[in-house]
């Protein structure tokens, strides 16, 4: 009830014509939720700008021609605005009227929550476990040292040290599935070649 029926529409297609098309909306959500992290407020023009810039040479590959308005021209500015308004209409963004008169991009919450996760799935990087054992050691540490209205200090640091336990299972939990996958693909390679791609290429890089 909460996301618009068509929201992954354009992630899901299954149509083999159309599968570049889909890689763009999703390029294109990138350079939305990067866009969303740089422009407090973004005009619908410069969001256009910015997928122009950003995927022109996949622009030039895709081919839209069956979803273009007579109004909307095919080749890349068109194809920047076409996106917009493919995203506008499949609920990833609203518009909203400045005082200038012109549009402006707005983001509605759950999509915020939504392309903050793509992006952390694709730039995985677990965070050091050294961390959270050592503020939860600091914490509990000055905590214990404390004389003046000890009872605070004593209250916070054992709240931060369930947070930083409850997020110290979660990533050693993660780190033992994603170890559990990485072997699991080990066994599905077929010589040895790949077995070095993975491990030197993928793993490494």
């Amino acid at each position: 009830e909460i996301l618009p029926e068509n929201l992954f529409s354009i992630l899901s297609t299954y149509k083999p014509s159309k599968q570049k098309n889909k890689f763009v909306y999703a390029d294109a959500l990138f350079v939305l939720y990067k866009a969303f992290k740089t422009e407090l407020q973004l005009k619908r023009a410069k969001f256009a700008e910015m997928l122009q810039e950003n995927l022109a040479s996949e622009l030039l590959e895709s081919d839209f021609s069956d979803e273009l308005k007579n109004d909307e021209e095919n080749n890349i500015a068109g194809l920047s605005k076409f996106l917009v308004r493919k995203l506008h209409e499949t609920g990833w963004i609203e518009f909203e009227r400045g005082q200038d008169f012109e549009e402006y991009v707005i983001l509605p919450d759950y999509n915020i929550k939504i392309l903050k996760t793509f992006n952390e799935l694709t730039n995985q990087k677990l965070e050091s476990t050294f961390s959270y054992v050592y503020d939860t050691y600091s914490a509990l540490k000055q905590a214990d040292s404390e004389k003046d209205d000890k009872a605070k200090y004593v209250y916070n640091a054992i709240y931060s040290a369930t947070k930083n336990t409850n997020a110290l299972c979660e990533l050693l939990s993660t780190v033992y599935h994603n170890l559990n996958n990485f072997c699991k693909k080990q066994l599905d390679l077929n010589t040895a070649n790949d077995v070095f791609s993975e491990h030197y290429d993928k793993f490494y890089s």
